[in-house]
Formats: C-alpha cells, sequence, structure tokens
C-alpha cells in the first residue's frame, strides 16, 4: 500500500537508501530525488494514480539498485517525462548519469 503522505515516502526512501550498497548510492540518489520530486507533483495536483503508478516503479527500483552491484554502470532511470521523444529521455538520463 501507497504511503498517504509525501514526508512518509521521502521518509520511506531514506530508510530504504540503508539497503543499497555503497558503490549504488549515488545512482539512487539521482533517482529517488527524480521520482519523489515526480511524486510530490502528482500528490499536489491531486494526480493519485500517477502517483501509486510512480511509487510503484520506485519500490522495483530500490529492488534492483539494491541487488546489483553493477547497476551503477547504467545510466540512471529517470521518471519519463509526458511527450518526451525517446531522444530527449535517453539524453536527460545520460546527462544525469554524468554527475555520478
Amino acid at each position: 500500500m501507497m504511503p498517504e503522505t509525501t514526508e512518509e515516502i521521502g521518509r520511506g526512501m531514506t530508510i530504504a537508501r540503508k539497503s543499497v550498497p555503497v558503490c549504488n548510492r549515488a545512482k539512487y540518489d539521482v533517482e529517488a530525488e527524480d521520482y519523489f520530486r515526480e511524486i510530490c507533483e502528482a500528490f499536489r495536483t491531486g494526480d493519485m494514480v500517477r502517483a501509486e503508478r510512480l511509487y510503484r516503479l520506485w519500490e522495483q527500483r530500490i529492488v534492483w539498485l539494491s541487488g546489483d552491484p553493477d547497476c551503477r554502470l547504467a545510466p540512471p532511470c529517470l521518471v519519463r517525462k509526458e511527450c518526451e521523444t525517446d531522444e530527449a529521455y535517453r539524453k536527460r538520463c545520460n546527462q544525469a548519469g554524468r554527475w555520478i
């Protein structure tokens, strides 16, 4: 079940970070910030279907980031913006990965 507030989601993200291998934490931080921002926006606009979908996707990301020490080698998987082209999305993810 998805938490009822963004504060609870943020706390959960902070706690989940501890389960991520140190080598993957920079990637975790980039992705968590992006997902959290998008989930908060969905809450703000009342789009709870989007918030729930993003939260479920984030839960899947945590499993991967926690379980695969080599996932740090792939660019961050950011939330895709509505109407964002494949090329623009890949470029944004790759640019975010340059700072890790």
